[in-house]
């Protein structure tokens, strides 16, 4: 299987039996917000559970080994801890012991590993989660071991033996608020992967959904108008609805065994940026049967299909998994198929015109498409058709240079594998992920801010005056980071350092949820290192002479306060400080 189910909110509808099967509470879809796409999932629980799920698998699996991934927003933190990203054998119960095991947010904004039969050791919660920024949570539970891991933004941050799942083993994926609690938060690009097959066969990783809906004629028409005319060259137009409309605007069948074809909006009206790695297409499609028609009957089956071009070669859904046997002129449509799990059953990973990736190109040439698995006069009807594309943005992976009054925003992830320079009154920023793997370097008046997680494997040099703000996730210093004098360093994520780490003269550093150097920390006269969260040293770290570090959240062990004859070191509670210590 590999790709279980994907999910981007796309077919704005929460409403239980369209994109997904079961709701608990009222949740909503916002186009305002999103962390891709044209939509998201508001779940605004105020006391009760607000949440979503599907049977992922026809039955439940005592065996179970699934990796699961959402975007996760918060507008507010919980009034109690809630779980947020789960598996379950239940759509709703949280309380059964053996019934779920996932990643719970804390009512700080912390990540922690639950279940229903406990959950992790505190001191290793996340980092807290900041207000209003996306961030990717992702977990495995493999209920052969009962091992469950959990990640933030691709880095995991705990793991731990969990239990089974009872009931025979779990069965369902779980996202927004599962507890009774006050809580405000968004959800968007949900996955779930299980370990088997060739493609997705592990964790998501970085992914961003949006559906291509049908946009022109493909290489047949043969299905029948809803008022029984024959096909044309706009059939298209009855299926290609964002919101599915029903009974509306529909094609059906009611003789021979019909096919259409359709091209797609292309990728960039789609908002995919150039250069993005398309990880997989999915074929989507909502239909019905005519009037009573429930019984079960191949009469009532539809193939999917995709190819990459023209006349190109198909890839077609398994006979009998598109079953459309719903009571059409009742209006009761179905999405993909009236037999759980009510899935994706065509997830293309490569083209299959040549069994390469996909990329923009051949998204841009691809056609989707519908035809009745069997010929007769069994009436069925198709409503909606769409491809769902899960895409991961670009990388910059050669030099970047920033002369002076030079800018550089982007809103998705950006990696530097060669050398980065700034100069003077230049600037960068990012509302994702920035990764920089060799040299890079900020002269005077240059700026660096993201909103989102910094990552340096490499020299990280800030001369004179300039400043670099980092607002929510994490940094990772990998190399030198050397600040000279009167710079400044602020960050509200995570701070990791593996090597040396030095603030010179006048120097700054301001860092809210949680540092960690694996280096050397030396800081100098009038420099300072602020912290409102976890700071763990794993190696040698010195403060010169009116110096400072100041840590607001938890670092060691058992003291609080410290005073330096160079400088003041304020701890308010300690947990682990290991390797070195301070001098």
């Amino acid at each position: 299987m590999a790709r279980l189910w994907s999910c981007g909110f796309e077919l704005q509808s929460a409403a239980a039996g369209v994109e997904f099967v079961n709701v608990n509470g009222s949740p909503t879809i916002d186009t305002g917000v999103r962390h891709s796409g044209a939509a998201s999932l508001r779940c605004q629980a105020s006391g009760s559970l607000t949440s979503i799920t599907l049977p992922a698998n026809s039955a439940a699996d005592a065996n179970a080994h699934v990796f699961l991934r959402g975007y996760f927003r918060l507008n507010t933190y919980p009034s109690g801890s809630t779980a947020i990203l789960a598996w379950s054998n239940s759509p709703s119960t949280v309380g059964t012991a053996g019934s779920w095991w996932g990643v719970s947010v804390d009512t700080d904004g912390t990540l922690f590993l639950a279940g229903a039969d406990g959950r992790s050791d505190p001191a290793f919660n996340s980092a807290p989660l900041q207000l209003g920024i996306w961030y990717r949570v992702e977990m495995e539970y493999d209920d052969t071991t009962d091992t469950l891991v959990g990640r933030l933004n691709g880095v995991q941050w705990d793991s731990m033996t969990a239990g089974s799942i009872g009931a025979g083993g779990g069965r369902y994926p779980r996202w927004g608020v599962q507890h009774n609690v006050t809580c405000d938060l968004h959800v968007d690009d949900c996955a779930i992967n299980d370990a088997s097959g060739t493609f997705q066969n592990s964790w998501p990783g970085n992914g961003r959904i949006v559906h291509l809906v049908p946009n022109g004629v493909g290489d047949s028409n043969t299905w029948q108008k809803s008022d029984g005319t024959a096909g044309t060259s706009t059939n298209w137009q009855q299926v290609d609805e964002v919101i599915p409309d029903d009974n509306t605007t529909h094609l059906k069948r009611t003789s021979v065994q019909p096919l259409d074809d359709y091209q797609l909006l292309n990728a960039s009206a789609a908002g995919i940026p150039t250069g993005s790695a398309v990880n997989l297409v999915a074929v989507g499609v909502r239909g019905a049967a005519g009037s009573g028609g429930t019984a079960a009957s191949t009469a009532r089956d539809v193939l999917l299909r995709v190819k990459g071009q023209s006349g190109g070669t198909v890839l077609a859904s398994a006979a009998s998994t598109n079953r459309l046997n719903s009571d059409g002129a009742a209006g009761n449509y179905v999405t993909h198929t009236t037999v759980h799990p009510r899935t994706y059953k065509v997830v293309a990973y490569q083209n299959p015109q040549n069994s390469a990736a996909w990329t923009l190109s051949t998204l841009d040439s691809a056609q989707i498409g519908v035809q009745a698995q069997v010929s007769g006069t069994t009436e069925i009807r198709v409503s909606s058709m769409w491809a769902l594309v899960d895409y991961t943005p670009p990388e910059v992976t050669g030099a970047a240079a920033f002369s002076a009054d030079a800018a550089m925003a982007a809103s998705g992830r950006a990696e530097v594998k060669a050398a980065a320079a700034l100069s003077a009154a230049s600037s960068l920023g990012l509302a994702g992920h920035l990764g920089l793997y060799s040299a890079a370097s900020w002269s005077a008046d240059s700026s660096l801010t993201a909103v989102g997680r910094r990552l340096v494997h490499g020299a990280l040099d800030l001369s004179a005056e300039p400043a670099m703000l980092l607002v929510p996730a994490d940094i990772g210093a990998i190399g030198i980071l050397p600040l000279s004098a009167a710079s400044s360093m602020a960050l509200t994520g995570h701070v990791e350092a593996r090597a040396a780490v030095s603030w010179s003269a006048e120097s700054g550093m301001v860092g809210v949820p949680k540092v960690i150097h694996f280096g050397h920390l030396p800081l100098a006269q009038v420099s300072n290192l602020a912290a409102a969260a976890h700071v763990d040293v794993r190696a040698a770290a010195a403060f010169s002479a009116g110096s400072s570090m100041s840590l607001r959240h938890e670092l060691g062990s058992d003291f609080a306060v410290y005073q330096l004859a160079s400088g003041l070191l304020a701890v308010r509670r300690i947990y682990r400080l290991e390797v070195g210590a301070l001098a």
